[in-house]
């Protein structure tokens, strides 16, 4: 890792104490295309991306490039409404710089939403998925490069970089408020923009994958180098191509954003509360 990443992590960690007047934060929620509602109605004060040293801000529609404090209960809730991909041209360290930011500012919890094509036709478009595991394919991956022992260790473990607990407890809540569990799958990481090709697919399925995502996986392996819990929540917009005959496109995949986004904030509310 750079030898001045820390000094821009601490410059930009300041840079929200002054704005939202705390020093430590519980949980970080991160999230995907076209849901940034949960920030607009938990949300107290903002901070736009451009203001922060070295936060990068998303090309991608449907990423606001705000930070959010929002509270839930009595936990403090920083909420980044927006995130950044490789296929923009970031470098894996410029992805997860926000994740490293949140768990800088002592978040122990960080909730992943994101949206996913589904390759299982027991996880269709418009019902929430549990991410228990990942495949990460050609993720870029923040690790590569000399270590900063401030962070993590060298060789961290992934064994259990989706939080068992926090899967069950998300399991509660939606057992609680949608009247049954909600499915479990593994995602595999596809660098995008464009879509799967239909070999693609059949390769993935054959490596066990019910979920394509073009985000978020980066940023798991560096919140468990980081040691904080992690709780990956999937919301499958469309089937991936050659699944039904599909064509994804990204305007379809913002529309079934917003249809699902109602339970999406149901559930990340309630998992919050009774962390």
């Amino acid at each position: 890792m750079p030898t001045d990443f820390s000094r821009t992590l601490q410059v930009a960690k300041q840079k929200v104490i002054d704005k939202f007047k705390l020093t430590e934060y519980q949980v970080g929620v991160v999230l995907g295309s076209g849901l940034g509602g949960f920030a607009d109605q938990i949300g107290l004060k903002s901070l736009p991306y451009s203001q922060i040293t070295g936060m990068p801000t998303s090309t991608t529609s449907g990423h606001s490039n705000n930070l959010h404090l929002g509270r839930i209960g009595d936990k403090q809730v920083l909420i980044m409404q927006g995130r950044v991909h490789g296929y923009e041209g970031y470098s894996a360290n410029e992805i997860v710089f926000p994740t490293r930011l949140m768990i800088s500012l002592g978040v122990e919890v960080i909730i992943y939403t994101h949206a996913v094509g589904t390759m299982d036709l027991n996880m269709p478009p418009g019902k929430l998925i549990l991410v228990k595991d990942h495949i990460s394919n050609h993720c870029p991956n923040p690790l590569i490069g000399p270590n900063d022992d401030s962070l993590g260790t060298r060789f961290p473990g992934m064994g259990n970089a989706y939080s068992q607990r926090l899967r069950d407890l998300a399991q509660k809540i939606a057992t609680e408020k949608f009247g049954a569990e909600l499915s479990e799958g593994i995602s595999i990481f596809h660098l995008g923009p464009g879509y799967e090709t239909p070999a693609e697919v059949q390769d993935y399925i054959n490596r066990k994958a019910n979920l394509t995502t073009m985000s978020t996986i980066p940023s798991i392996i560096a919140a468990q180098h980081m040691g904080v819990e992690v709780l990956d929540i999937a919301n499958p917009t469309n089937f991936a191509c050659g699944i039904n005959d599909s064509q994804p496109n990204h305007e379809e995949v913002e529309a079934m954003s917003k249809i699902i986004e109602t339970d999406l904030i149901s559930l990340i509310t309630g998992v919050i509360a009774q962390l």
